[in-house]
């Protein structure tokens, strides 16, 4: 098999590109012609701190719906909150396959110096994209209290969460729009130009959700539904200054839209790879369905702990998912330009950087748990219930760290299904582990995030026979040009 030209200038889009970019107005990004060659920690950090920003501010605007939840409706508007924002996050995950496949398509592209059919790939994405988020979102709003019920929650929490998940499902297009246009660009070696959308969505939403929510300056109280609301046009804007940045060429990627046609093909290789990394989301949202549905019998105190720590584990999970992005761009890239050997070294580079990381965010919790529990709410009975799931679910955290590192790159690389299978493994443990110490030992409700802290620290062990078999690195990603595979 042929490898490509000179991989050493395959990181960096040519002087001509940079030039056509500038005829078509606006200011190129600073990571547009930046080299990705350098050092791999270097290169990781440079790549990884917008992911960080980016990641602070995401989380900061979920926990500050949980804030204005607790400060609206108590504990129970937090735990309506979270039941809803599980059936989001199904939508959001089953359509992680497009995101997945599209960004290790467009990195091996860029990687093969190929800007035209990157261009292509994030087309075809789109076309999948609108017609998943059609279909999910009119599912969604048909059965929102149905789906609700299914929980097992009391009528007062389904009450709650009904009007917030149904505007929530109506936002999940320009969602899941804004996160495949931000993709595209991080795949390309660009994060600096979706930390800015996302910066300028996270300030919309979080300083119109209280007006929404509370009916300041005049317009009617509307609830945990003004957070939706608010959400939904924040996305908005965010997806709009991203397509901006994409079709005038002001970055490492370039769409051109006269060009767009519907490639069966491409189609069919993007489900390929895709499909095990929603199946992948799947198996996590189920697992959160599951695990609920063991905490909710256990009272509202208890499942407002299960969505609190939830998020806490979402907060690990960002905090090594920049370094893993990173690494994702890198190894994906570097595979297209034939460096397969500097791919590797990625790998492990991202998986001590994302442990670490989560160990100084354990720490910092740890060592004040209330503090940040009362962030949320202040009631007794929630912090006596938060505080233990707290300490059990931080003993898994430096290891979750690695395992995110590890999924980010092979993902990257196009090793969806092996990606799939060692997750899907993990799950198959936890779930009966979690029923079985909840139910038939003292632990009781604490059984669940015992079983759920015990699989992160088992999981990065599983990804070590992959990483050394190097199998991951040579996944087809495109169908029909082998000159375009490693």
């Amino acid at each position: 098999m042929s490898l490509p030209r000179d991989p050493a200038d395959r990181a960096t889009p040519p002087p001509d590109r940079a030039e056509h970019a500038h005829s078509h107005g606006g200011r190129r990004s600073a990571y547009a012609d930046r080299d990705l060659t350098s050092g791999i920690p270097r290169t990781l950090w440079f790549l990884a701190w917008p992911h960080y920003v980016e990641s602070s501010l995401q989380i900061v605007d979920q926990f500050a719906d949980l804030v204005w939840a607790g400060i609206f409706g108590g504990f129970r508007a937090i735990a309506g909150i979270g039941a809803a924002q599980q059936y989001a996050n199904v939508a959001f995950t089953l359509r992680r396959g497009i995101d997945t496949s599209m960004r290790a398509m467009v990195s091996r592209a860029i990687g093969m110096g190929d800007q035209s059919l990157a261009s292509h790939v994030v087309l075809q994405a789109m076309s999948l994209a609108f017609t998943y988020s059609a279909v999910l979102a009119t599912i969604g709003i048909l059965l929102t209290e149905p789906l609700l019920r299914v929980l097992g929650l009391s009528e007062d929490l389904v009450a709650l969460a009904a009007p917030y998940m149904r505007i929530h499902f109506i936002g999940q297009t320009a969602a899941g729009f804004q996160a495949l246009a931000a993709s595209s660009l991080q795949a390309a070696g660009d994060p600096l130009t979706p930390m800015k959308a996302t910066f300028a969505a996270r300030c919309i939403k979080i300083g119109l959700s209280p007006v929404l929510m509370f009916g300041l300056v005049g317009l009617p109280v509307m609830g945990l539904a003004g957070a939706a609301i608010a959400t939904l046009m924040a996305n908005l804007v965010a997806f709009a200054y991203l397509m901006s940045v994409l079709t005038r060429g002001t970055s490492r990627l370039r769409l051109n839209l006269r060009d767009y046609r519907i490639d069966w093909a491409m189609l069919k290789q993007m489900v390929k790879v895709g499909w095990p990394a929603s199946l992948h989301g799947a198996e996590l949202t189920l697992g959160t369905f599951l695990f609920g549905a063991f905490v909710a019998p256990f009272g509202d105190a208890a499942y407002a702990a299960f969505t609190v720590t939830k998020r806490v584990e979402q907060l690990a999970s960002q905090g090594s998912a920049g370094i893993g992005s990173a690494a994702g761009t890198i190894v994906g890239q570097s595979i297209g330009a034939g460096k397969l050997e500097r791919a590797k070294q990625t790998v492990l580079w991202s998986a001590a950087y994302g442990a670490l990381v989560n160990l100084a965010l354990a720490l910092a919790i740890l060592l004040f748990p209330d503090a940040f529990l009362s962030l949320f709410a202040r009631e007794p009975e929630f912090l006596d219930a938060a505080r233990p799931w707290l300490y059990i679910m931080l003993t898994g955290y430096v290891a979750f760290g690695a395992s995110t590192s590890f999924m980010s790159s092979f993902t990257s690389a196009g090793a969806t299904l092996s990606v799939m299978l060692i997750n899907l493994t993990t799950m198959l443990i936890t779930v009966p582990l979690a029923f079985l110490l909840s139910r038939f030992t003292p632990l009781n409700e604490l059984g669940i995030p015992v079983a759920m802290s015990a699989v992160l620290i088992i999981r990065p062990m599983m990804y070590v026979p992959l990483y050394l078999s190097e199998r991951s690195l040579h996944v087809r990603v495109f169908a029909h040009d082998p000159a375009r595979n490693a």
